[in-house]
């Protein structure tokens, strides 16, 4: 009987830290998707105006990326692939309206569950950011954010 309950206990552990090992293991590509409200901005090393930054809400649907603004009725819109393999996971954007159809922008994201940042360069800027912060004359925005349930 014990080794009975010695093998069942081994079989649950195993089948347990598979489960978490899977949930560890979603893409990112998944768990990014959804609806994502700006909590705090940073532009330049200059922080956003709350009033401002709690107008726009940031959308990953699908292979899409959409910036939702309030009052704005032709919302930017991007394809965007993500590199888990990158250090800081890289998240590239290719916008697909107009004013900036064409245009790509080599950013960097980090996601925890509920909680996204980013760091966006100024579409004219080449480099990737490597760290998430930005300083007067970077022409970075960084972005901590919160999934909307």
């Amino acid at each position: 009987m014990r080794l009975l309950s010695a093998v069942l206990l081994a079989t649950l552990s195993l089948t347990f830290a598979d489960a978490v090992q899977a949930e560890d293991t979603k893409s990112d590509t998944e768990g990014i998707q959804g609806t994502w409200k700006i909590v705090e901005a940073e532009k330049d090393g200059n922080p956003v105006p709350e009033k401002k930054s709690m107008q726009v809400q940031f959308v990953f649907d699908g292979e899409k990326f959409r910036v939702d603004e309030t009052g704005v009725h032709d919302p930017l819109e991007a394809s965007f692939k993500l590199d888990q393999t990158k250090k800081p996971n890289a998240l590239d954007l290719t916008f697909l309206n107009p004013p900036l159809k064409g245009k790509k922008v080599a950013c960097i994201y980090e996601l925890k569950g509920d909680d996204l940042k980013m760091v966006l360069p100024n579409p004219e800027k080449k480099d990737r950011p490597t760290e998430f912060k930005t300083a007067p004359g970077s022409h970075l925005a960084l972005y901590v954010l919160k999934r909307v349930k």
